[in-house]
C-alpha cells in the first residue's frame, strides 16, 4: 500500500464512512473497491469560530465523548441543513455558499478510494451475496501496518494522488490474505444496518433526496432545441485511457453531443494521455450513462473544466451513491450556465434531432433521432447495469440506421427500441470488458458480407482489469462473444490497433493490449482516436477538431 499522506497512528485518522463503488475480478482474486470520506473530515463537526457552519455537520462542535459510528446532531436538524444547502446550488442568491469556496462545506471533507485485494479463497462472501452490499454504508478502519505495508506491492499496484477541485483523492490498496499478513491488521469493516440512525444520517448528507426529478418533456425540449439545426454524422470515440469519452460530432468533427466525459482514473490513471484536450467551445450536452467515475472525471481535468458550463443529463441515481458523486452534481449545479436534468428510473424517451437543418445538396433528405433507454438492473445492485443506454437513429429514404452506444451495461439490461434497424456502429459495452451473458449485437449481413459496420473499443494499455482479454463466466473473451455474432476482427487484435478501413475488418480500438497490470500512458506521436459515420455518401473531417487540438498529434481511425 501507498498514500500520500502520513498518520499519526491515532485509530480515529485512519477511519472512514464509504460505499462499495466496484468489485472486479481475475485468475488471482477480487478487488474490491470503496469510495470513501475519512470520518474526521471537518465538514462533520460544527464548528464554534468558523461562519456560515457545515451544512454537512452531523456531530456538535468539539464534543469530547464522540464516537465515528454515531451522531450528536439530531436527524431533522442535518436533514434541514442539507436541503437547505441543495436548494442553495439549484436556486442560488447573492449570500449562498459559492461551490469551492471557503465556505462551501465541500471545501471541508477529504475523500478517497479504498481498494482491497483478496484471493479466491478469503473473500468475505457477503460481498458477493448480499443483495445490498452497493446500498450500504461501511465504517472502514485501516490498521497500525498501514505506513509498513508497502513490502507486499506487486507489480502494477503503486497508486497515486488526484485531484477534485476542493480536496486531494488519496488511494489506499490493501492485500488480505496474502504472504501470511494479518487482516485484522490492515484493516477493519462493517456494515451500518438499512435504516439505522447512522444509516439514515450518510444517506442525507449526501442529499440526493433533495434533487428534483426532470420531467421527460423537458429533457426532449432541451435535447431537441440545442440540436435543431444539425445532425450527428460521426460517432468518435476519443483516447483518454481506462474511461469513457464518445463525441458525437457534425461531418467536420465538431462535438454535437457527449455521451459520457470520462478518463482513466486509479489505478489505471497512466492510461490517460499526458495531454489530455476535450473538444468543449461548442458547449455540448453531456448525457452520463452511469455514474462510475471513469465515465465523468474528465470534468475535474483542467483541459475539460470547461464541460461544466454545458448541459448535463444524469441517469438515475442508484443507492451507491456516495459524496464523491454527490459533489459532481454539486459543481454541475452551481455553474451559472448550462442545466442540469436527473432522470427518473425506468424512463425513456426519444428527441428529435436537426429538425431544422438546411438539406444537403445532391443527397437524399434524413431524419435522426435520440432515444434514451433505461436499463433494468436494480438501483441497490451493480451501477453497471442501473444507468442508461443511448441509440441514434438515422432515416433515409425509408432505410433506418442506429449506433449503440450502451456505456457499461450489458446488452441484455436494456430494451432497444429499433429491432428492424440496421446496426452501422456499437460501442462495446463495458470498454469490452465483463458483462452479462445473452445476445450480443448483430452485425449486419448481406450476401458478400460487405455492409458497412464498425466495433469501438475504448480501454486503456494495459489495464488492471485485463479489459478486453478478460473472460466471462462461459469462459469466453469479448473477442470470441463478439465473433460469434458476426464481427469481424484483424489477426493479432487487441495485441495490434486496427485501421478497419485498411485492414477490412469491423475492429477500432483505442489502445493495444499485451499483459495485466502494466498500465501505461498512450503514444501521443500521434495519438489514436477511432470513429464511425453512416456510410451514407457524407465523408466525415475532423477539421473542426484540429482548431480544438491545435499542437497536439492525432490521427483518427475509421
Amino acid at each position: 500500500m501507498r498514500s500520500s499522506r502520513t498518520y499519526d497512528g491515532g485509530s480515529k485518522e485512519r477511519t472512514f464512512y464509504a460505499k462499495l463503488d466496484n468489485i472486479s475480478s481475475n485468475k488471482s482474486g477480487y478487488t474490491i473497491t470503496f469510495s470513501a470520506i475519512n470520518a474526521l473530515s471537518k465538514g462533520f463537526w460544527q464548528d464554534e469560530n468558523h461562519e456560515p457552519q457545515s451544512a454537512f455537520a452531523i456531530h456538535k462542535s468539539n464534543d469530547p465523548h464522540i464516537v465515528l459510528d454515531d451522531i450528536s446532531l439530531g436527524i431533522d436538524e442535518i436533514e434541514s441543513n442539507v436541503g437547505e444547502y441543495w436548494e442553495s446550488i439549484f436556486n442560488p442568491e447573492e449570500d449562498s455558499p459559492v461551490f469551492g469556496s471557503e465556505n462551501d462545506p465541500f471545501k471541508r471533507f477529504s475523500t478517497c478510494s479504498i481498494s482491497i485485494f483478496f484471493s479466491k479463497d478469503h473473500l468475505p462472501q457477503y460481498f458477493l451475496n448480499d443483495d445490498n452490499r452497493y446500498r450500504k454504508w461501511y465504517l472502514i478502519k485501516l490498521g497500525q501496518t498501514l505506513q509498513g505495508n508497502q513490502e507486499i506491492n506487486q507489480p502494477g499496484t503503486a497508486t497515486s494522488v488526484w485531484q477534485y477541485p476542493c480536496s486531494p483523492i488519496n488511494s489506499y490498496l490493501l492485500y488480505a490474505n496474502y504472504q501470511g499478513q494479518n487482516t485484522r491488521e490492515l484493516y477493519t469493516i462493517k456494515s451500518f444496518d438499512i435504516n439505522s440512525q447512522m444509516d439514515k444520517t450518510l444517506e442525507a448528507v449526501c442529499g440526493t433526496k433533495n434533487w428534483k426529478i426532470s420531467s421527460v418533456s423537458e429533457i426532449k425540449k432541451e435535447i431537441s432545441t440545442s440540436l435543431d439545426t444539425e445532425k450527428f454524422e460521426q460517432l468518435i470515440c476519443f483516447n483518454v485511457g481506462q474511461g469513457t469519452c464518445i463525441g458525437l460530432a457534425d461531418k467536420d468533427g465538431k462535438v454535437l453531443m457527449y455521451s459520457d466525459f470520462g478518463c482513466g482514473i486509479i489505478p489505471n490513471a497512466k492510461t490517460t494521455p499526458k495531454k489530455l484536450r476535450y473538444c468543449t467551445d461548442e458547449h455540448p450536452i453531456v448525457i452520463l450513462s452511469h455514474w462510475h467515475r471513469d465515465h465523468w472525471q474528465g470534468a475535474y481535468r483542467l483541459a475539460g473544466r470547461a464541460i461544466c458550463e454545458s448541459t448535463w443529463i444524469l441517469p438515475p441515481v442508484p443507492n451507491s451513491l456516495d459524496f464523491g458523486k454527490s459533489q459532481l452534481v454539486a459543481l454541475l449545479g452551481s455553474q451559472k450556465q448550462g442545466r442540469v436534468f436527473l432522470l427518473a428510473p425506468r424512463t425513456s424517451l426519444s428527441a428529435s434531432i436537426g429538425i431544422n437543418q438546411q438539406p444537403i445538396p445532391n443527397l437524399p433528405n434524413r431524419t435522426q433521432k435520440l432515444h434514451i433507454e433505461p436499463c433494468n438492473g436494480s438501483l441497490s445492485g451493480n451501477p453497471n447495469e442501473c444507468g442508461i443506454a443511448l441509440l441514434i437513429e438515422d432515416v433515409e429514404s425509408q432505410t433506418s440506421k442506429q449506433w449503440i452506444l450502451p456505456g457499461d451495461a450489458s446488452y441484455t439490461s436494456f430494451i432497444n427500441p429499433l429491432p428492424n434497424s440496421q446496426v452501422t456502429a456499437v460501442v462495446a459495452a463495458h470498454h469490452g470488458g465483463i458483462i452479462n451473458p445473452g445476445q450480443y449485437p448483430q452485425r449486419p449481413t448481406t450476401v458478400n458480407q460487405t455492409s458497412y459496420a464498425r466495433l469501438l473499443f475504448s480501454f486503456g494499455g494495459d489495464n488492471s482489469y485485463g479489459i478486453p482479454k478478460d473472460k466471462d463466466q462461459n469462459g469466453n473473451t469479448s473477442r470470441q462473444n463478439y465473433q460469434a455474432a458476426g464481427w469481424k476482427f484483424v489477426s493479432g487484435w487487441p495485441a495490434v490497433i486496427p485501421s478497419a478501413s485498411k485492414t477490412g475488418t469491423d475492429v477500432l480500438s483505442t489502445a493495444e493490449y499485451h499483459t495485466r497490470n502494466k498500465p501505461h500512458r498512450p503514444s501521443e506521436n500521434p495519438l489514436v482516436h477511432i470513429a464511425a459515420s453512416w456510410d451514407n455518401g457524407i465523408k466525415p473531417s475532423d477539421t473542426h477538431l484540429r482548431t480544438c487540438f491545435k499542437g497536439l498529434k492525432y490521427k483518427i481511425l475509421r
